[in-house]
């Protein structure tokens, strides 16, 4: 699935034409938290130049109306946060998201792990990424005692900062070490 929504996004963010673009997702039995984040994510950077086909099945539908795809939503539940979008004020977004977290998961669940590992993601996004679209989503999943926590934005990624600034290296790993070495002040 991720595959397939990894070539909708290209053909959805490489659309330029005035006519809008058709994604028909009738035929779906079944998305995970993550591939609807990303179409969402995609969905929002086109502006409404997007119809989507809503899945059939009762259930895919209303697990999709309930996080809010494609545009998003401020609400919550005792799964937990909805897709969010924001293009700014990411010190805002992270107090709501924490404020969900808060209200819906267990206890343990809601912790400074979680809300570091997020504000870490959302620091990185507002100071280095140059991003117009930042999407977030989490889930608590009862029976599985787990927490899914996406996190999306269209700017720039770790590699491409470092070959602006003339960096070279042999793949991403290799520049999240170097992102690594260099916040911790060590000279590359």
């Amino acid at each position: 699935q991720l595959h397939g929504c990894l070539e909708t996004v290209d053909r959805i963010l490489g659309h330029s034409g005035s006519n809008s673009l058709e994604l028909d997702m009738r035929h779906m039995s079944w998305v995970t938290p993550f591939t609807a984040l990303i179409l969402s994510n995609a969905i929002v950077q086109q502006e409404g130049r997007v119809v989507v086909h809503s899945p059939r099945g009762d259930n895919v539908r209303a697990y999709l109306n309930s996080i809010g795809f494609p545009m998003g939503k401020n609400s919550s539940s005792n799964m937990g946060c909805a897709i969010r979008h924001f293009s700014s004020d990411i010190p805002k977004a992270s107090k709501n998201f924490f404020d969900v977290i808060e209200a819906n998961f267990p206890q343990a669940l809601n912790g400074n792990a979680l809300k570091y590992m997020v504000s870490e993601l959302l620091d990185n996004v507002e100071q280095h990424s140059s991003s117009t679209t930042t999407s977030i989503i989490a889930q608590y999943h009862p029976v599985k005692q787990c927490v899914d926590v996406g996190i999306i934005d269209n700017g720039h990624s770790i590699p491409s900062v470092f070959e602006n600034h003339g960096l070279s290296f042999g793949e991403d790993a290799h520049a999240i070490r170097l992102d690594d070495l260099i916040h911790v002040g060590r000279t590359v």
